[in-house]
Parts: structure tokens; sequence; C-alpha cells
């Protein structure tokens, strides 16, 4: 694990790293044990794998503000056998550094089971604000194992007792609560309890588990079902045209959106070269400021792009870095990146 430089935007969800152990169901995916002395920030992609890592789609329903479908790419490149590795074509304009590999243990089992998962939203600007994740999960999914780290707040409510947890006073917020056989849990990156507790009694479960909402402001713009996977990620750090620092990662996820919820203020849909990816944004004192891209570069392996300070990008020089981005194989990647660190999970299930 990298001292300095951490990846920014895959692994944003390590700000809780000495707080949370995620807890990942043993028929949904194997417990992930965070590491205490991680420092980096919560990111986009980190957000999913680390939540519940190593996914692998079963289907999805994706809706754009008006109603619509929200373009997918028709055909994508198979998934690798392990971990998806890009470089930029341009390495001389586009430097890379700082490369960090993180596979599963192959001696662990790897996981099994599904979950179910909506991505919540106010429409605006063409995308989605107020953003909430929420999951449904069941196959004998115990609330102990949701809650069992952390200062959790219980509460009675008319649907029944909840939990309640905010990380810190900008967030992110957690609200769980069992529904029958299944646990729900509603997420939101800021510390609006308020909005995950009204949202909670709109809610409700089909027979299969899915996830209903009945309010008349937030919409469910997409949903599906995931299943559990092993896990392989990478990241690294790539100098932009503008001088500035990003971060490159890649993980085992087929769609971001199955655990909104951790990060941005604002989504939308963005096209750039051949991806169609969504562009996260956040509401700042000077506006509405972009944070990073994410999109599919194979049907089950992600790509995000971020900045790697606290300093918001101009939307162009974001996207000529992930524009600059191929598909390579490890071998390539390491011979770009001499000095990468490789990490093995040692999750115990």
């Amino acid at each position: 694990m990298p001292a300095q430089g951490q990846p920014v935007l895959l692994d944003r969800l390590s700000t809780l790293g000495d707080h949370l152990d995620i807890e990942r169901h043993a028929h949904v995916a194997r417990k992930v044990q965070l590491r205490s002395g991680r420092t980096r920030r919560m990111s986009l992609v980190a957000a999913s794998v680390l939540v519940v890592a190593g996914v692998v789609g079963v289907s999805l329903s994706i809706r754009g503000p008006g109603g619509d479908s929200v373009p997918v790419a028709a055909v994508l490149p198979p998934d690798p056998p392990g971990a998806l590795f890009v470089l930029p074509v341009d390495l001389d304009r586009f430097p890379v550094s700082a490369g960090y590999l993180s596979v599963a243990d192959p001696s662990v089992e790897s996981p099994s089971g599904s979950y179910h998962w909506a991505a919540i939203g106010v429409p605006e600007d063409g995308g989605y604000g107020d953003l909430v994740g929420a999951l449904s999960v069941g196959d004998g999914a115990r609330l102990e194992e949701f809650i069992e780290l952390g200062d959790w707040e219980q509460a009675d409510t008319s649907s029944g007792p909840i939990y309640t947890r905010t990380i810190s006073t900008q967030g992110p917020t957690f609200v769980v609560q069992e529904r029958g056989d299944r646990v729900v849990r509603l997420t939101t990156p800021t510390a609006n309890q308020t909005l995950l507790l009204r949202l909670l009694d709109q809610i409700d479960l089909t027979e299969t588990g899915a996830i209903r909402i009945h309010d008349d402001q937030h919409i469910i713009f997409a949903q599906g079902i995931e299943s559990a996977g092993p896990e392989a990620s990478t990241a690294m750090t790539v100098t932009g045209s503008d001088d500035s620092s990003y971060w490159v990662e890649t993980a085992t996820l087929s769609n971001p959106l199955s655990v909104l919820g951790t990060i941005g203020d604002h989504i939308e849909p963005i096209r750039f070269a051949e991806h169609d990816a969504w562009l996260i944004s956040n509401n700042t004192a000077a506006g509405r400021q972009p944070y990073g891209v994410l999109w599919a570069a194979t049907p089950h392996r992600m790509v995000g792009v971020g900045p790697n300070s606290d300093r918001p990008p101009r939307l162009n020089d974001l996207t000529d870095v992930a524009k600059s981005l191929e598909i390579v194989d490890e071998e390539a990647w390491r011979l770009a990146l001499p000095d990468a660190q490789t990490e093995t999970l040692t999750n115990t299930p």
C-alpha cells in the first residue's frame, strides 16, 4: 500500500478504513478487512468496490432524467481473467507513476450469491442530484453483520427499528433496517440523515427483494442485481496535459451506480471518445465542479479518473486523461510502472 500519493478516486472510501469493516454477507461476498492506517480519501469506484467488492452484473436498468434509457455501449471487449490494466497511449505526454495492483487471495474461495441495488436521485440539470444508494441483501443476511463495528445509533420508527451512522459532519450517512429476511441499507454522501429516514418510509421490496420507491421527488434512475465474484483492481498516477496529477484506477465492477450514495453531489451521463460514462460533480461555493468520470471498459471492469488533489479539475483536462487510456496487458503495465506494488487481499470469510 503506497504511503504517499494514495489512490484518490477508487479508494476514497478508505477514509472509513479506521472506522468500518464493510460487511458482506457470506452468501453475497467475503468480508473486507480494512487495514488501519489508511489515510486515503473516499473515491468513486472504491465506494463501490469496498462496499460489495468484486461484483458481476446480472441485470441492469438505467433511466435518463426524461425517463428515456441512458445510452450504453453495445459492444465491449471481453473481461480479462484478472485485473484490468490500462495505460495512456502517449506516455511522454501523460507520464505515469505510483502503480498499485490489488488481487484476491487465490487460496480463498470466491464468494457467491447476489443482492439488489438501486440508484436514487432527483432529476436535475441533465442528471441527478440529492443522491442516495440503496441495497437489499438476502440469502440469510443478518443485521449484525452490517453494524458490528462503529458507533451506530438505534431508533424506533413506524416501519420498525433502524440503525443510523454518520461518519463525519460532511457525511456519508448510513441507515440500516431489517425487512423480513432481508437487510436494507440506504446511503447518502452528505450528513442528511433526515433524507434517508424519509426515503426509508417510501421504500418497499418486491417478493424477490427488488427495491421500489414511492416519493414525489426522488426516483430510482438505475437498478439491477449484482452477484459476487473475485476482486482485482489497479491504480496509478497520471500527469495530465495541465501538469496536474490524476489517479487512474480500475476495479472489478459492472456498474458503479450499484452502490451510489457515498460519493458526489451530482451525477450525469457523459460521452467522450467511444465511452458512455458518468460524470461525478460536487457542489462548492464556486458552483458545481467536476470530480471524476467512470465508465465500463469491459462488461465487468470499471475505469475511474479523478484529481489527485483537492483542487477541482477542468472538465476538458479530466476527459483528456480519460481519452488517453487504452487497455494493455500486465507485462506492458509493469514495464511502464517498474516500481508498482502488489497487494494480495487476505480477507477472512
